[in-house]
């Protein structure tokens, strides 16, 4: 009989009361809270660096897409000025006076044009607002983002940096800089932002 009462005793010991419970209920609630902000702050700056990152991308592309929207041919009137072969448009089954065009590159060039004069204009924005800017260091990054990607130049970062008298280390940070100016004005605003 003392065994059977111990083995109770020892149950009851073991076994959590209501006030254990709760405290460990709101302990438990309160770090899934406090993880679940965490994540998503991650998250929040992931997206926030790859709209940084896709600005890097667009500017890095950006001569490519402008040559592409300035020697695109898509439809036979534009090979009839570009060349004057008619072995290929036989070839293709094509007389030189059909009015015949490729479709996904005549999409490719109209979505590439869009986008070309889009980032031009936002491009003359940010210019002149560096340019009208007080700060030299605005002006700077103009310049900077100018002779990176936009200059008939190819030229290296460390030839902009002699340049412009300035570290490589700034450089970089004028680049960074720039891409994050231009970024609402590339892709517009986020709401999110607004509202953390």
């Amino acid at each position: 009989m003392s065994d059977t009462k111990e083995k109770v005793k020892s149950r009851k010991s073991r076994s959590l009361s209501l006030e254990t419970i709760d405290a460990i209920t709101k302990t438990a609630s309160a770090t899934a809270i406090a993880e679940y902000e965490k994540i998503k702050a991650q998250t929040r700056q992931e997206q926030k660096d790859k709209r940084l990152r896709n600005t890097k991308l667009l500017m890095k592309n950006y001569r490519k897409f402008a040559e592409y929207n300035s020697h695109a041919i898509y439809e036979t009137a534009q090979i009839c000025q570009a060349c004057d072969n008619d072995a290929l448009f036989s070839l293709a089954g094509i007389s030189p006076g059909d009015k015949f065009h490729v479709e996904s590159i005549r999409n490719g060039v109209a979505t590439t044009r869009i986008i070309v004069e889009h980032i031009d204009t936002m491009l003359d924005v940010y210019k002149s607002r560096c340019e009208k800017s007080p700060k030299a260091e605005k002006q700077r990054r103009w310049r900077v983002l100018q002779a990176t990607y936009l200059s008939s130049e190819d030229l290296s970062p460390a030839e902009i940096s002699e340049q412009e008298h300035i570290s490589l280390s700034q450089f970089y940070d004028d680049i960074n800089n720039a891409c994050e100016d231009l970024t609402p004005l590339l892709f517009g605003l986020d709401l999110t932002e607004l509202f953390e």
